[in-house]
């Protein structure tokens, strides 16, 4: 009789287990028309980190086609830049908190390329005695992050600031991070697609590369090293594809050997929440 009682204590467990993780999609978009532009905006200039490229809003830069959106870095002179390409955000279209984020796409390989799907909290834009939030204080989770002279090589990231957003203020100094790296086991992620997975909750953040965890941090881990927790709201989605930056570090920015044309193809992205408990989208 014992016996039997263990089973259904495993029983039990195992359907509290599932239960927990019955996702829902909630939202998607599965590329198979044209480029949604209430949903994404696209970038129009510059950006940060040194980088080389202009973002424009080009269809050559950004497109969909046969149920998969292009994001394409050219070689170039375009706004005083010797590179295109393109950054889509969700800001204010669509955030989420709390889920399962899905994206399937392969990536390009060459020096001086950096794609990267990554999120960030909604409150970037809110004011404190008149000056935006800004970044690392609204937090940003780097999904998928990928240098394309190692190209079997991605990254799971997320930025935080030690402080809360108080002025003065020193980003530099006040700005955390903690990642882990994932290699795959013989090819590069340039030459099929690949799932890239990032599940969140309060009080944990897992990272996946085609359904095999490779990064887990808790709320406590994150907590050891700020006073300042930034990951209890919405975030949004941005994918880009910069070229050249200070992640690549000064051996590997882009030259001639740099193709001409770099692709990042996107088949879907999708979130799913738990059906179980009451949480926040936009």
């Amino acid at each position: 009789m014992r016996y039997f009682y263990t089973l259904i204590a495993i029983l039990f467990l195992f359907s509290n287990s599932s239960l927990a993780q019955r996702y829902e999609l909630i939202w998607s978009d599965e590329f198979d028309t044209n480029l949604d532009k209430e949903t994404w905006d696209l970038w129009d200039g510059t950006a940060f980190n040194n980088e080389d490229q202009y973002y424009t809003p080009r269809d050559k830069n950004a497109y969909t086609d046969d149920g998969k959106l292009y994001i394409v870095g050219l070689r170039e002179n375009y706004g005083g830049r010797k590179w295109t390409s393109a950054r889509l955000e969700t800001q204010n279209n669509f955030e989420f908190q709390y889920g399962k984020v899905e994206i399937r796409a392969k990536l390009p390989q060459g020096k001086g390329l950096w794609p990267a799907f990554w999120m960030l909290g909604s409150n970037i834009d809110d004011q404190i005695r008149g000056q935006d939030i800004g970044w690392p204080y609204s937090g940003e989770i780097d999904i998928m992050e990928y240098r394309g002279h190692l190209p079997a090589q991605t990254n799971g990231t997320i930025h935080f600031s030690a402080v809360e957003p108080d002025f003065p203020r020193d980003q530099q100094a006040d700005k955390r991070s903690i990642g882990k790296e994932y290699d795959l086991p013989s090819v590069s992620f340039a030459d099929d697609f690949h799932l890239f997975q990032f599940q969140w909750s309060d009080s944990l953040m897992v990272w996946y590369i085609d359904n095999v965890e490779f990064f887990r941090l808790t709320r406590e881990e994150i907590m050891e090293r700020t006073s300042y927790y930034p990951f209890d709201q919405p975030f949004f989605f941005i994918l880009n594809l910069a070229i050249g930056g200070d992640f690549l570090g000064d051996m590997y920015q882009p030259d001639s050997s740099t193709p001409s044309r770099n692709e990042v193809v996107i088949d879907y992205i999708r979130v799913f929440q738990d059906a179980n408990i009451n949480l926040r989208f936009l």
